[in-house]
Formats: structure tokens, sequence, C-alpha cells
């Protein structure tokens, strides 16, 4: 019995200690699918954009604050939207394929669940500028230079 404490205790110790080694800065890969919802004017289309799912990938930073779990988060994100337009009138649909420069900047707080994982929930500000078309619907709808969202979001780290 003495055995199995003690080998319980060295590993909750071994645990804790490998956070106070985590690094401040962290360099990576960012990606995952996007779910849209595009506000559009109806009356001036005649049609109606449904949700719109995609794509994004690319270089990311993470500044984390060890003890607390605060940290701020950024990247530099290709995004390729791709939008479903569906008349109302004619019953017709196309789509469009929209690309993106994407600059989401994320207050991230983060609960470690021991050495190989944790859980996070971040929201923050994104800036997009447009790299595609600049019109949608055979010319008939011009898209916006930039834009700017809001994100929220929440995932797992793994390793």
């Amino acid at each position: 019995m003495k055995k199995v404490l003690s080998v319980l205790m060295v590993a909750v110790a071994l645990m804790m200690a490998a956070p106070a080694q985590a690094q401040l800065i962290k360099f990576g890969v960012k990606g995952g699918m996007d779910f849209t919802k595009l506000d559009t004017n109806v009356k001036t289309l005649d049609a109606i954009a449904e949700s719109s799912t995609g794509f994004f990938i690319g270089p990311m930073v993470e500044f984390t604050i060890p003890l607390a779990g605060l940290g701020i988060d950024a990247a530099l994100l290709y995004d390729n939207k791709s939008l479903k337009v569906s008349n109302d009138e004619s019953g017709e649909s196309m789509s469009e394929t929209l690309h993106y420069i994407d600059i989401p900047i994320n207050l991230k707080y983060t609960i470690g669940l021991g050495s190989l994982a944790s859980v996070y929930a971040a929201t923050g500000p994104q800036f997009s500028y447009n790299i595609g078309g600049k019109s949608i619907l055979d010319g008939s709808y011009a898209l916006n230079d930039s834009d700017f969202s809001w994100n929220i979001g929440a995932g797992v780290k793994l390793l």
C-alpha cells in the first residue's frame, strides 16, 4: 500500500511541475472550419444568402501568463468561404467562393487538465481583408474590401 501511495504522490508531483516549465510565447499553425451567416439586402438581390461554410489555415502566435491561465493569441489566416445563394422568385441557386485574409486577436482563458490536455475559451475581434473577387452574383452585388467581426470560441489542446 505504501508503494502505491508513493507512486501516486510522485505522479501528482510530476504533473504539477510540468506547467511550471510552460513557455510564455508559442508559435504554431491554426486551422479549422468556420460557419457564417451573411447579411444581405434581400430587396436589392432578390435572393437569400444561406449559411456558408469554409475552412481557414495559417500561422499563429500565443502569449500566455502561466499562473493565471490568461493569454492572447493572434493569427494570420487564409479563409475560404463557400456561399450558396438562392433566388426567391426563380428558385435557382448558385455558389460563390470568397477568399479572405483574416487577422483574429483573441483573449484566451485556459484551464489545464494535467500535462496532456487543457480546455480553453476565447473571444476577440477579427479583421478580414478581401483578396478574391470584388463582386458576387454575376457582378450585381459588390463585396467590401474589408470587414470587422467578433469571434467566440472554445477548444481542447492535446499534448
